[in-house]
C-alpha cells in the first residue's frame, strides 16, 4: 500500500509549468535563462529585503532558509540530491545527460520545449523521478549572484593612523593602521529570480594598505591606538614604518589608501540549477588619507667640555 501511495505521489509530481515569454535580450531588472530552442527567457529579479544588506553580519541568507516537506523542516540543500523546490516539494537537480528524445521520462513533451530534473524525496522516500520544466528552468545561479555582488556595498575603510594627522610620524617610529571593527565583517545581500534565491555572503579576507613608496598587507582590522591609555610594550598585527621623509612629495604628504579584499561565496534556495559557488576574490573601494614623514635629529652631548 505505502508503495501505491509513492507511486501515485511521484506521478503527481511530474508538473507542467506555464510557458514563459522569450525574447531575444533582457533589460535592466532580468537575468537571462535558456528557453526552448536556445532562446533567452528573462525572469524579473526582486530583492527579497536581506537585512543583512549594506554591512555588518546581519541578515539569514540561503544558508538559513526554512524548508518544509509537509509538517517536517528539511535540509535546504542536500549535497547528493540536489536544492529543495517548494513548488515540486521534492529535491531538484539538473541531468545530464539529457534522457534521449522520445524516452518514457519525457512523458510526451520534447526536449526542444525545455528541460528534465531529477526529483529527489527526502528521508529516503522513494526513488528519483522526472520533472519537466519548460523554457530553460531555472536561472543561472551564478548569474544572479554578480547581480547581487554589484547591489552589495562593499565597505570604504575609514583610515586610521597613529599618529594621527595632522600630526607627523617619523622615519624608523611603528605608524600604526587600523579602521573601525565593525568594518571588518562579513556582508550579505540576497536577490530572487522567480522561485530562485541567491545570497552572496562576502567575507574579508585581507586589507592592502598603500602607504606611498610601498605597501603591506594585514588580516584584521588593526588594533586601536588610544592616546594616553596604551601599555608600554603596546604591540599591534597591522603597522608600517617608512624610510624616507615625505618632505619631496605633494603637500610633503604621502598619500595613503586602504583596500579591502573579500572573498565572495553564494548560495541558493528554491528551485536551483547549483547549490551553493563562489565569486572568488573581489576588491571594494579604497578609503584615503595622508600623512606627514619626518626625520628625528639627535643631538650629541659631550660631557668632558
Amino acid at each position: 500500500m505505502r508503495a501505491l501511495i509513492v507511486s501515485l505521489a511521484t506521478l503527481l509530481l511530474v508538473t507542467v509549468i506555464p510557458s514563459v515569454a522569450v525574447a531575444a535580450g533582457c533589460p535592466g531588472g532580468t537575468v537571462p535563462s535558456t528557453g526552448p530552442g536556445g532562446g533567452t527567457i528573462c525572469i524579473p529579479v526582486v530583492d527579497p529585503g536581506d537585512p543583512g544588506d549594506g554591512g555588518g553580519s546581519g541578515g539569514t541568507g540561503a544558508g538559513s532558509t526554512e524548508c518544509n516537506f509537509g509538517a517536517r523542516r528539511v535540509p535546504c540543500h542536500d549535497p547528493v540530491r540536489g536544492t529543495w523546490s517548494s513548488e515540486h516539494n521534492c529535491y531538484l537537480q539538473g541531468v545530464s545527460p539529457q534522457p534521449p528524445s522520445g524516452a518514457e521520462e519525457w512523458h510526451g513533451h520534447s526536449p526542444a520545449e525545455g528541460s528534465l530534473y531529477s526529483c529527489s524525496q527526502p528521508f529516503g522516500f522513494g526513488s528519483p523521478t522526472y520533472v519537466f520544466v519548460p523554457g530553460g528552468g531555472p536561472p543561472d545561479p551564478a548569474t544572479l549572484a554578480r547581480r547581487a555582488l554589484g547591489e552589495l556595498r562593499l565597505v570604504v575603510p575609514d583610515v586610521r593612523l597613529a599618529p594621527a594627522p595632522p600630526e607627523r610620524t617619523f622615519v624608523g617610529l611603528e605608524t600604526w593602521l587600523w579602521m573601525p571593527a565593525g568594518q571588518w565583517s562579513t556582508l550579505r545581500k540576497s536577490v530572487s529570480a522567480g522561485a530562485t534565491t541567491v545570497t552572496v555572503a562576502a567575507v574579508p579576507q585581507r586589507v592592502v594598505w598603500d602607504m606611498g613608496p610601498s605597501s603591506t598587507t594585514c588580516r584584521s582590522a588593526g588594533r586601536v591606538w588610544k592616546v594616553g591609555e596604551m601599555p608600554t610594550h603596546a604591540s599591534t598585527d597591522c603597522s608600517y614604518t617608512y624610510t624616507k621623509v615625505s618632505d619631496f612629495e605633494p603637500d610633503q604628504k604621502f598619500r595613503v589608501s586602504a583596500t579591502i579584499t573579500y572573498r565572495v561565496d553564494w548560495t541558493c534556495s528554491g528551485s536551483c540549477l547549483a547549490g551553493e559557488g563562489t565569486l572568488g576574490n573581489v576588491d571594494g573601494l579604497p578609503g584615503t588619507a595622508s600623512i606627514s614623514v619626518g626625520e628625528r635629529q639627535s643631538v650629541i652631548v659631550n660631557g668632558d667640555r
